[in-house]
């Protein structure tokens, strides 16, 4: 028998031994059989080869969804079926009536039977081996692909893709067919399974299709095609020719402009079977030079989907700086623990907003200042208005009165100092007293007040935080300022003046260097590390306990640190490899880290010596308050994060093992009410809650929001107006802002350049490695050039790998330009689209100075 043609494919091929088995159908199944007139895709005779731009609705559906077929009531099953004739998953396995709905449907399938279920583990009993040569003979010559079609396959929740074994080019004998369908059986580790055997298509050209775009949620088929079997894309050891179809008009993405036609035709049959099938599908298909084959189709599984959620009233900007990406809904239950923070430093403080107001927009944070009496919805007023309102409005006078109080004790000066004597000890003390709770060991009701415990201390270490913040605002506003005017120096040439100060950004890799030194001077770490395979902590451990034990303190206080503001994300020592490549580029390139002192040198020779002690007492001051901005993000917001991250881990445990949830990962697509509710109630199970926000966050990623939303209400205020106290806090702070966060400058950037912010002095050229999310930080190498959204002070030990950082988003006081200058590698922030713009692997030249990017 030959590959299928245009006859009635629904018969079944009956064998004189009876050993092939017409299965009955239920009457309700038949009822479902597609009305589409069957065809065999033959090229060059089709007209239309446009798409519909029109997509299925529920309801709409002839075939609800293929991986669901009703059971068929039966007395026993046969050893084999006949493709065309899987109607009940049950005995055949998910593929296998997938493949016999495509055929219903009108669409071209390589020949085929199915062993069922019931006989796949017993294949070398007499009667499934006269079975399957009945088959192989009713196939005829030429060889065959066995392939799974397991009972869980294939479903709109999971496809389980790739989970399970198919041999390819089988020679049609009982033996080699007996031997690759044990192979398939095996790959089920004792799932239930069915086997399909099924003639080989001699492809010309094969490959893979969407109907809906798989990363964006578009409504767009995407094809990828290449000469000969699929097995090379669809392992990943090639890659082939991308083409998108949108409605009726192609074109190429990638690879080489060949055979357009048979595209054309693929992204019909697609667009066919989704509208059949009445969901988006992943298809894989071959082309034998004359006719197309659809060898599966199956669901898509967690395609992006749009949120709902309505855009609110007034004008937002996105905190792109602190969360680049869309937040997971346990972290964004907290958002307003944070506006109650700002809201406390604001008053005490004798800030001009009374607090920043955040929300969510399809995932990602923006948020806007309320100033004192406003509702963030009018224009700014004049300077003058705003200096009568700061001597007359009861609460603007009790503000003024907070920050003359702040400047006059003294208390601005101190705070860093405190941090210093006791603060940071104090901090290390709680921290250690909630690492050390055996979560395990809690139950239900415990754990939740331990949570609750994290939460309080985290809330207490956001009042440290702002106040540490202040006074490194106000001490470096004064610096930047009068460089400025006394040296013309700009911020970023004055904050050179820090580099080598802030020790706590350089410490994770100072302290990681004294670790590969140990490991150097032992032969049996080093060639544990060099040589051998598996986590690199047992390894060292087994081959030099002292010098495991290093590590494993290293990792113990650098490793537990979450990697962005988003908690819910992987701390530092649950990322593979990282650590292993960080100690491999000490051995080969130790890092350094040195004080800027030929800035210094500069500034002191062109100061006036009448001016020189004012130079003296504002850089000792900056100085005093530069080292405490990482390091106590470092304890109070990336080891806190890090806590907060595992005490809702073990929550994600206990919902999964009691069946709420898929994975413990899964908790944190869920609000806190709604964990809470689930772990001390008997909650029903919220699969489909979580699989619905991992898909809206997908959409998010694919579809990012703009920078503000709204109408902007004005220019930042004009505070010139403000008592004497009043200016110098608010005044820094507004700086700040502009200096940590940042603006895309307004010069144009051209196809072979990217221009941004100068972060930190020299030029340095790399292969870029492109870092979107804590997942990418495996790929990093030594050298590498890092583009990346943003990054937060736990990022520090990347930057010990890195020859430079490129930035979409920050300004010369973020946490990037802070590093980098520390680390002293060039940094490029502000850029808007790096990220989008370089590709991973292109070889770029960085120059930090000039705030450019060379393509």
């Amino acid at each position: 028998m030959g590959l299928h043609s245009g006859t009635d494919r629904r018969v079944p091929t009956v064998l004189s031994q009876g050993l092939i088995t017409r299965h009955p159908r239920t009457q309700g199944w038949s009822g479902h059989i597609c009305p589409v007139e069957p065809r065999v895709r033959r090229f060059g005779t089709r007209r239309d080869r446009g798409l519909s731009s029109q997509r299925p609705t529920s309801g709409s559906a002839i075939i609800t969804d293929m991986s669901e077929s009703p059971s068929v009531a039966q007395t026993t099953d046969p050893v084999i079926v006949s493709l065309s004739d899987a109607s009940d998953r049950s005995v055949v396995g998910a593929k296998a009536t997938g493949l016999a709905l495509l055929l219903d449907c009108g669409q071209t399938v390589p020949a085929g039977f199915v062993i069922t279920v019931g006989h796949t583990n017993n294949l070398d009993s007499t009667e499934t081996s006269a079975a399957i040569t009945a088959g192989l003979q009713s196939l005829g010559a030429g060889p065959v692909a066995v392939r799974s079609s397991a009972v869980e396959e294939d479903q709109q929740d999971a496809s389980h893709a790739g989970q399970y074994a198919s041999v390819l080019n089988v020679s049609p004998t009982i033996g080699a067919v007996a031997d690759a369908a044990r192979k398939v059986v095996a790959s089920a580790h004792g799932d239930p399974i069915a086997v399909i055997v099924q003639q080989m298509v001699p492809a010309t050209t094969a490959g893979v299709a969407f109907s809906a775009n798989p990363t964006t949620g578009d409504d767009e088929v995407v094809i990828s095609s290449i000469t000969g079997l699929a097995d090379r894309l669809l392992n990943g050891s090639e890659s082939g020719n991308e083409w998108v179809m949108k409605d009726s008009e192609l074109t190429l993405r990638a690879g080489d402009r060949v055979d357009e036609e048979v595209i054309r035709d693929v992204a019909t049959a697609v667009r066919d079977i989704e509208s059949a099938l009445g969901h988006p599908v992943d298809v894989e298909w071959a082309y034998d030079g004359e006719i197309l084959h659809i060898v599966q189709a199956r669901p898509i599984t967690a395609l992006p989907v749009q949120p709902t959620d309505r855009i609110p009233d007034g004008f937002w900007t996105k905190d792109s700086t602190h969360h680049p990406g869309p937040l997971r809904p346990l972290v964004t239950s907290r958002i307003g623990e944070d506006d109650n923070a700002v809201a406390r430093w604001a008053k005490r403080s004798g800030l001009v907003i009374e607090r920043l107001e955040e929300t969510t927009i399809h995932g990602e944070l923006y948020n806007r200042p309320i100033p004192v009496g406003g509702d963030g919805s009018g224009k700014t007023p004049p300077w003058w208005l705003i200096g009568i309102i700061s001597r007359v409005h009861p609460e603007m006078r009790r503000r003024m009165a907070a920050a003359r109080s702040l400047v006059e004790s003294g208390r601005l000066d101190s705070v860093s100092r405190d941090w210093e004597l006791h603060g940071r000890a104090s901090a290390q003390e709680a921290i250690r007293g909630l690492r050390g709770v055996d979560l395990e060991a809690l139950d239900d009701q415990a754990l939740l007040e331990h949570i609750d415990a994290v939460e309080a201390f985290a809330s207490d270490g956001a009042d440290i935080h702002f106040d540490l913040g202040l006074a490194y605002f106000v001490s470096l506003h004064e610096l930047v300022m009068w460089c400025e005017q006394h040296l013309s120096w700009d911020a970023a040439t004055t904050l050179r003046l820090l580099t080598g100060h802030s020790m706590a950004s350089s410490e994770p890799t100072t302290v990681l260097r004294s670790v590969a030194a140990a490991i150097e001077r032992s032969p049996a770490a080093l060639d544990a590390l060099r040589n051998g395979a598996g986590d690199i902590q047992t390894r060292i451990a087994a081959a030099d306990p002292g010098v495991g034990a290093l590590l494993n303190q290293w990792i113990n206080v650098y490793g537990f640190r979450s990697v962005h503001y988003d908690w819910s994300g992987p701390t530092i020592g649950e990322l593979p490899g990282l650590v292993e490549r960080m100690i491999l580029a000490e051995l080969e390139s130790p890092t350094n880290v040195l004080a800027d002192d030929e800035i210094e040198r500069q500034a002191r020779e062109a100061i006036p010596v009448e001016r020189i002690d004012e130079f003296e007492r504002l850089l000792e001051a900056a100085r005093r308050d530069y080292p405490t901005r990482e390091d106590n993000t470092a304890w109070l917001g990336s080891t806190v994060g890090a806590l907060m991250r595992m005490a809702w881990l073990e929550v994600g445990q206990r919902l999964a093992d009691r069946s709420v949830i898929a994975d413990r990962e899964d908790v944190f697509f869920l609000t806190d009410t709604e964990a809470r509710s689930s772990l001390k109630e008997d909650d029903d199970a919220r699969f489909e809650t979580v699989r619905r926000r991992r898909a809206e966050r997908a959409w998010t990623f694919a579809h990012p929001g703009p920078a503000t939303y709204g109408v902007p209400g004005g220019p930042p205020p004009d505070i010139r107006g403000l008592p004497k106290a009043g200016r110098k806090i608010n005044g820094a702070l507004l700086w700040a802002i502009e200096a940590e966060f940042g603006a895309p400058p307004e010069s144009a950037t051209s196809s072979s350049e990217i221009t941004g912010l100068p972060g930190a002095a020299g030029i340095y050229t790399g292969t870029a490695r492109v870092i979107t999310s804590e997942t990418d930080f495996a790929r990093v190498q030594p050298g590498d050039v890092i583009v990346c959204p943003i990054t937060n002070p736990a990022w520090s030990v990347l930057f010990g790998i890195a020859g430079a950082f490129v930035c979409d988003s920050g300004g010369p006081l973020s946490h990037t330009a802070i590093l980098a200058r520390e680390y002293d590698i060039p940094s490029v922030l502000a850029t808007s689209d790096a990220t989008t713009r370089i590709s991973d692997g292109d070889t770029i030249t960085v120059d930090g100075t000039a705030g450019t990017v060379s393509l």
